[in-house]
């Protein structure tokens, strides 16, 4: 028991090897007196009134502590360590009173021992501690060897088994039963401890393989969210990339988001278009904000599908004036021919909704284009509400060109005509002044074989 007690550091083993002690003292006096070999002198009547009591109360403390019962049934517990307490009190008082006194008071505390471990162990085995029945057992067997040396000192019966007295017996069983469920306490232990290690890395994968199934339920729940709030941001931007080519060429768009900023470039050749309704400030006298602006959409709507059929750039609107480019931001070499067509597609959706106005009793728009050929500087400028526009003495001139015109006529300049005179009929009108321009070669442009 020494030696465990300082391999395993389990003070049980020193407790048990303390109770061991007791035993040999108890057989060494009480039951066989063959101490006064060694000890001539010794008061055999003092050790044989406090052994006893000693050992009762440390097999006492011994088994409470070896079966935890504290744990397993902490009312006998309680119990357990009052009779424990007046164990200690009768030690001590004992050494006050005489013999006859002390002697059968510990014939009844060894007695009420055997009871109490009994049912102890009993108890402690029903609500799980295995070793409560071995201790109940070993407290029998103990108490009926008791009662055979009692038998034997009374009446000569039973005979000794092998000259050993029962006591003998009784003390050597004890010792070797209570080192035997300590050794097997250790194996039981040991398994125990080890079904708990096998416990815990089972609990710790299972808890593993549940964090990974969260955090991959997660996973799959973040990456749909990413993915919808992606799809999102992607109709975002294109709702917001449609809306900036609304604004801007998207040479230039791709430019600016590239950039911050886009540089203005010049184009040798391009033709400007200019359209503009006559007596519009008249009409819009006679129409509510909200028809008049209904009327202007629904032009400028037509207006802008002709110009996405000829790849033609729309530059702005002003008022009732409607203003493109052909060239422009991609140089094209038939902007002339585009330009014209264009101007056409124009002139009959107008004439088309006019008759219809008139259908209705209603007065019509009436529709005046102008269109230059030349040298334009196109961009954005500023750091605000970006717009695209055109300078140059071009887009004055093709200005000129509408405001020189008539109604329901393209009229077009020098520069123009030189460019698509091969591809449609044109009428010329003479020189005809313009404003800050002089006199200005002027043609009204037909479909090829119009006159």
């Amino acid at each position: 028991n020494l030696f465990f007690y300082i391999s395993l550091r389990n003070y049980l083993y020193l407790v048990n090897a303390l109770v061991v002690i007791i035993f040999t003292c108890y057989s060494m006096v009480v039951v066989d007196g063959f101490i006064v070999y060694f000890f001539e002198k010794v008061d055999m009547l003092f050790w044989y009134t406090t052994i006893p009591p000693l050992g009762v109360t440390i097999q006492t403390i011994y088994s409470l502590w070896f079966l935890n019962v504290k744990k397993y049934s902490p009312r006998i517990y309680k119990f357990v360590v009052i009779v424990i307490l007046v164990y200690a009190i009768w030690f001590v008082s004992k050494f006050f009173l005489s013999f006859p006194v002390v002697q059968p008071v510990n014939t009844l505390q060894a007695l009420l021992s055997f009871f109490i471990m009994g049912f102890v162990g009993i108890k402690v085995g029903k609500a799980g501690n295995k070793f409560g029945y071995y201790i109940a057992l070993t407290y029998f067997i103990y108490f009926l060897l008791v009662l055979a040396e009692a038998a034997y000192i009374n009446t000569g019966k039973p005979a000794y088994l092998l000259g050993f007295s029962y006591s003998g017996y009784a003390t050597v069983i004890e010792a070797l039963a209570l080192s035997f469920l300590l050794s097997k306490r250790f194996e039981w232990e040991k398994e125990e401890i080890e079904q708990a290690k096998a416990l815990a890395q089972k609990q710790l994968l299972d808890s593993t393989l549940e964090n990974e199934r969260i955090v991959r339920d997660q996973n799959i729940i973040l990456e749909k969210k990413v993915d919808a709030r992606t799809f999102e941001l992607k109709a975002e931007k294109e709702k917001s990339d449609q809306l900036l080519l609304n604004i801007l060429p998207e040479e230039t768009a791709e430019e600016l988001k590239m950039h911050g900023k886009a540089q203005a470039r010049i184009y040798n050749m391009v033709t400007v278009l200019f359209t503009d309704f006559q007596g519009f400030t008249g009409i819009s006298e006679k129409l509510s904000p909200s028809e008049l602006v209904e009327e202007i959409d629904g032009f400028f709507s037509a207006f802008d599908r002709i110009l996405d059929k000829y790849n033609i750039e729309k530059i702005k609107t002003v008022g009732d004036a409607y203003i493109a480019v052909a060239g422009v931001p991609r140089p094209n070499p038939n902007h002339a021919f585009d330009a014209v067509e264009a101007a056409l597609e124009f002139r009959a959706f107008v004439e088309q909704k006019k008759a219809e106005k008139i259908a209705q009793g209603k007065i019509p728009f009436e529709i005046r284009i102008g269109i230059h050929s030349g040298t334009v500087v196109a961009g954005i400028v500023g750091i605000k509400k970006f717009a695209y526009d055109i300078w140059g003495d071009a887009v004055n001139i093709a200005s000129r060109m509408e405001s020189s015109g008539e109604i329901g006529k393209i009229n077009i300049s020098q520069a123009t005509y030189m460019l698509v005179k091969d591809r449609y009929n044109c009428t010329y009108r003479g020189k005809i002044f313009a404003k800050n321009k002089g006199d200005v070669d002027m043609y009204f442009v037909e479909r090829s074989g119009e006159k």
